[in-house]
């Protein structure tokens, strides 16, 4: 049998879940009355706290006088009280507890917001996460559209426009996709634990998500000062955030569970080390990759060099051999 109560104070309120003690107190007090009603798990339905005297162990303790009978020509038939249905009630269990609203309030007041160093671990991580995949399809489309010649000169700028299409294409809908499906998070928000949500705290909708990627452009228009804000202001919102009325907050804000919110800087140490190891290796792996391109473009120039002078000397050596009679042949002298 579960210990675990609700019951209505003397205000008509909703209270708990408490143990039986704490009813017994409420009584004693005067907060409850023996007309209260209480519910527990496995009852159908809210009883009188006066029927429920064994179970609540308050068979008149404090000598609270029982409630007045009713003449037996006004008796009534009793009608049975059931527990208020909050949304989302599955009928599959009717003995589920009601959602109580002290939970309620622990839950809107009791939240973690992500500061400056937290969302920054998260967007390097997205950065990785989302920079690498776009460079790869942004090569083989540019191979593919170029004829494979994607380093030559002439061709530099057809990749450039294939990658940025491709980062405008796909940055949105991996944000937007991601801050809107179920987790509220992308990938380098979860790695850090926390998540967005609009100023009441609840799942943005994917064209309210759409609109806060974009409204990050003021952030990165103000030289990213926008960015920084998230770093002094009362709930740690950054510029876009306030444009689009959105909340960055740690992924146990807003549930049934916000004890279990951490505080500070989780994760970002971790973050922080795979950084200083993934900045050295991209320097060496980008210096590598301009030695090649330019022992590539040197071995163009020359063969293209020499293709001209070989073209010359066949011209020139064509010329030596010409008999009078060709040049009369090719040149018109009468």
């Amino acid at each position: 049998m579960s210990d675990i109560w609700y019951y209505t104070d003397t205000a008509g309120a909703q209270v708990g879940p408490v143990t039986a003690a704490d009813v017994r107190e409420a009584l004693a007090s005067g907060r409850a009355s023996s007309a209260s009603l209480a519910w527990r798990e496995g009852m159908a339905g809210w009883l009188p706290i006066s029927q429920l005297g064994t179970e609540l162990g308050t068979a008149n303790p404090f000598g609270i006088p029982p409630p007045p009978q009713v003449p037996p020509t006004l008796e009534l038939e009793p009608v049975p009280v059931e527990a208020p249905r909050p949304m989302g009630w599955n009928e599959a269990n009717p003995y589920r507890a009601p959602d109580a609203s002290v939970e309620v309030r622990s839950m809107s007041t009791d939240i973690v917001y992500a500061g400056f160093v937290r969302r920054w671990a998260a967007f390097f991580l997205d950065s990785l996460i989302l920079g690498i995949p776009i460079v790869i399809l942004a090569l083989v489309l540019g191979t593919a559209l170029t004829g494979g010649d994607l380093l030559s000169t002439s061709q530099s700028g057809t990749f450039q426009a294939v990658y940025y299409l491709t980062i405008f294409i796909a940055k949105p809908l991996y944000y937007a996709g991601m801050e809107s499906s179920a987790s509220q998070a992308t990938l380098g928000k979860m790695a850090l634990g926390i998540k967005v949500t609009d100023d009441a705290g609840n799942r943005l909708s994917f064209g309210h998500a759409l609109g806060r990627w974009f409204a990050a452009a003021l952030s990165y228009i103000t030289l990213y000062f926008g960015f920084l804000m998230a770093a002094f202001t009362d709930r740690k919102r950054a510029l876009h955030d306030m444009v689009a009325s959105t909340l960055v907050v740690d992924k146990w804000a807003y549930t049934e569970f916000p004890d279990r919110q951490k505080r500070g800087m989780s994760g970002c140490l971790v973050v922080f080390l795979i950084a200083m190891l993934m900045v050295p290796i991209l320097a060496i792996l980008a210096a590598i990759a301009i030695s090649q391109y330019q022992d590539y473009v040197k071995r163009a120039q020359q063969a293209q060099g020499s293709v001209i002078e070989v073209s010359t000397s066949h011209v020139a050596l064509a010329s030596s051999r010409a008999t009078p009679a060709d040049w009369s042949r090719r040149y018109d002298w009468s």
